[in-house]
């Protein structure tokens, strides 16, 4: 056990802070769910930072009306996105709770990726599924 780790320590070292880092994000993102931070506020705390991603004209959001085309025709959202991919694929440019995410969603397949690129597709490949669960709950709900 010894031999392996005094032979691999940079390998577990990028592991260790990587996944460290990932926890930090976790946490921070988690702060962004329970509404906790008290400056930039429409940023960062989650019940504000749902606006960032939709277009609105005074307190009303605008409905979308003309099906767009980089949705591939698969999901259409119900309201004007404020900008190409606000509510999609560039979310985390939106809130940060998504920015958050992303960052720890990062650090955890530079992981996979440092150990090995069949660990790298397999991390990538749970996180791409499991976001896609949390969708599929969300929108059954």
């Amino acid at each position: 056990m010894i031999e392996y780790i005094i032979s691999n320590w940079i390998i577990l070292s990028i592991g260790f802070f990587c996944g460290g880092f990932a926890g930090f994000f976790m946490e921070l993102e988690e702060e962004c769910a329970r509404n906790t931070w008290t400056k930039y506020k429409q940023y960062l705390n989650t019940n504000l930072s749902w606006r960032n991603k939709w277009e609105w004209y005074g307190d009303k959001r605008i409905p979308i009306i003309n099906k767009r085309w980089w949705y591939l025709w698969i999901w259409t959202p119900e309201y004007e996105p404020k900008f190409l991919y606000s509510s999609t694929a560039l979310v985390f440019i939106t809130d940060g709770e998504h920015l958050f995410q992303f960052f720890r969603n990062r650090f955890i397949t530079f992981i996979g990726f440092v150990i090995g690129w069949q660990l790298f597709l397999a991390i990538q490949l749970g996180i791409w599924v499991m976001s896609a669960v949390k969708e599929l709950i969300k929108w059954i709900k």
